[in-house]
């Protein structure tokens, strides 16, 4: 990451794209809704801080970009977004104010799952950057 910050300075956002793992005493568990009649993917923002002693003095500006972007998901469906994450491990959102780590689905969602609430989440973060 430094490596490309460094050779592209313009660089203003990094995701770090995840599917989570939730086991339940049944098995692995997929979060899922429905977005204009198709199941999708449940989503999450896992946003590191500075409490576990990484330095990332610049964790409010990542949450503030998790806050933006889960309450312009939330207006187009309720159900798509879980509660933002707050760990304390930086998760290398470090290095940008518009770094974030987003999980989508579960590894027992299907792609098609993910790939409907990926497209999604595509949407309404080009208009965040494009204002």
């Amino acid at each position: 990451i430094r490596t490309y910050i460094q050779d592209h300075p313009s660089i203003s956002y990094i995701l770090d794209i995840h599917r989570d793992s939730i086991l339940s005493d049944d098995g692995w568990v997929s979060p899922v809704t429905e977005l204009d009649g198709r199941s999708a993917a449940q989503m999450m923002f896992v946003v590191g801080t500075d409490h576990g002693g990484s330095g990332h003095t610049g964790w409010r500006d990542n949450l503030a970009l998790a806050a933006r972007l889960q309450k312009s998901l939330y207006g187009e469906c309720t159900t798509l977004m879980r509660s933002i994450n707050l760990r304390s491990a930086s998760f290398n959102e470090q290095y940008t104010p518009g770094s974030l780590l987003v999980e989508i689905g579960s590894c027992a969602s299907t792609l098609e799952e993910v790939k409907t609430s990926a497209e999604r989440f595509a949407d309404h973060l080009s208009k965040e950057i494009l204002g």
